[in-house]
């Protein structure tokens, strides 16, 4: 769920991601197949991962009303260090991730 109550949900089938507030559904297409990890930030931008073989890549896309704006790479860092992650885990606008050393670091994002 986003901060104004809409539910965000990825078909694995045909590749889109979904809002709906139960009364009306917006497609969007990432043009990411196999995307397994997903938030939506308090600013209304997309982070995902990099879908198949490519899980540890992230992607920041801005969100226009019904439509993605440009695919950028994100690369995490903390104190300046780049992350080599292990896992991340997304809910609602907050993320936890764990690096290679397995240090783990929890972030509400609000923008990427």
């Amino acid at each position: 769920m986003d901060e104004q109550e809409n539910l965000w949900f990825y078909y694995y089938t045909d590749y889109n991601l979904v809002r709906t507030d139960f009364k009306k559904d917006i497609v969007y297409h990432p043009g990411i197949e196999g995307m397994t990890k997903f938030l939506i930030t308090k600013g209304k931008q997309l982070l995902c991962d990099g879908g198949y073989n490519n899980h540890g890549q992230f992607h920041k896309i801005d969100i226009m009303y019904d439509r993605l704006d440009t695919m950028e790479n994100v690369n995490l860092e903390y104190d300046g260090n780049f992350l080599l992650l292990k896992d991340a885990v997304f809910r609602s606008s907050k993320a936890i991730f764990m690096d290679n050393r397995e240090h783990i670091y929890f972030k509400d994002i609000i923008y990427v």
